[in-house]
């Protein structure tokens, strides 16, 4: 089978969503035998994917997406801990709504763990409003025609703010880098470590140990990646006990070492990390 490489396209949403939504990708391939696999990391954002004329079938940790005329998929994928991996078959189009880590939330009538108990599930929140925007989306001759349209749709779905004491929480937590410095803020907006357990699930769908754990993984590499260090381990040790306990990390989660990881990922422009087969 013939191997292509994709069309991939990442913007910002308006101004006045950019507080939930981080961004928006288009990816597409006009390669009829063509066959597009990569694998993401672990990440602390959602994502809602849209595809046009396929259909994608999830199983365990692998998505696979044949074309298929009939069918046009929606799945929103909740905040992970290990690799996923993506198999595209054919010609595709989809787009991609990254939100932030406590963004969704404000465009769904009830707290994400109520419509999704596993990591990537299919969508259907904004149905049937949603039918209606991809048809016209779809039909937009350009991506800024299509940004538009999202942001139309989207700040119409914008719902009022539910729990602002989580959101000033986190707020606070992704602004340190030291992990003494976040235990802290959590124990002082909750004390309760029965309560946070309980909050950090309806609200982001995952414990705090998970959510802590991937937000140093995606702190480090991020660091790494603006300031194009030659090393890694150097430029992220500081948000891990030592060299030893970072290394450690990074090879739970990408199953490689650093050196090996930083060869094979690629932030396409959107802090979400693809490696590209």
């Amino acid at each position: 089978m013939n191997k292509t490489q994709p069309c991939f396209t990442s913007v910002k949403p308006a101004k006045a969503l950019q507080g939930y939504i981080d961004s928006y990708y288009f990816h597409s391939s006009d390669a009829l035998n063509g066959q597009v696999r990569f694998t993401y990391y672990p990440h602390i954002k959602h994502a809602v994917t849209i595809y046009k004329n396929s259909l994608a079938q999830v199983e365990g940790n692998l998505t696979v997406v044949h074309p298929d005329k009939a069918k046009g998929s929606v799945l929103y994928s909740t905040l992970r801990e290990r690799p996923h991996q993506v198999e595209l078959n054919g010609p595709f189009q989809k787009i991609g709504i990254v939100f932030k880590p406590y963004g969704l939330n404000r465009f769904v009538n009830k707290p994400v763990s109520a419509f999704n108990h596993s990591e990537i599930s299919a969508f259907n929140e904004w149905n049937p409003a949603l039918d209606t925007l991809r048809s016209e989306i779809w039909n937009a001759p350009s991506i800024v025609e299509k940004t538009q349209l999202l942001d139309v749709f989207l700040k119409e779905q914008l719902k009022p703010e539910t729990n602002e004491h989580f959101r000033q929480c986190l707020e606070e937590v992704l602004q340190v880098e030291q992990s003494i410095a976040t235990k802290a803020i959590l124990k002082n907006y909750y004390p309760n470590r029965k309560a946070l357990y309980r909050v950090f699930k309806q609200e982001l769908n995952c414990s705090p140990r998970t959510f802590l754990k991937t937000l140093k993984f995606r702190k480090s590499l991020g660091q790494y990646l603006e300031a194009n260090s030659s090393s890694l381990t150097q430029a992220a040790v500081a948000h891990f006990y030592d060299q030893s306990d970072f290394i450690k990390n990074v090879k739970q989660i990408t199953h490689s070492t650093p050196k090996q990881f930083t060869r094979q990922v690629s932030d396409l422009d959107n802090a979400i990390f693809w490696n590209l087969e």
